[in-house]
């Protein structure tokens, strides 16, 4: 299987917005983002396959969100610490099957 490299695509949120917002991406598919709400801290969040009492809760949802521990200095840090783990990461990722 080829191990592609996580991305990042700004999104556009509108004037209102507070922070800064970013899609991560896998081989162009959205697994996450990446934001920060004061411009200093980032923090990423992971969408990662439901366990299977979530399913049972709501079958029509087949992913969750994960928002990870650590905090990074900035987008880029981010971005590369997912690149690092790309390994761990691949078997939990949800890839919607559009």
């Amino acid at each position: 299987m080829k191990v592609y490299k996580f991305t990042t695509r700004k999104l556009e949120t509108g004037h209102w917005a507070i922070g800064e917002y970013f899609d991560l991406l896998y081989n162009k598919v959205e697994v996450g983002s990446i934001e920060s709400r004061d411009h200093n801290v980032f923090s990423l969040t992971l969408r990662v396959k439901a366990s299977q009492e979530a399913l049972a809760q709501n079958p029509n949802c087949p992913f969750m969100n994960r928002r990870v521990k650590q905090r990074f200095a900035s987008r880029e840090e981010a971005r590369v610490w997912c690149n690092d783990n790309v390994e761990a990461l691949l078997g939990q990722l949800y890839f919607d099957a559009r």
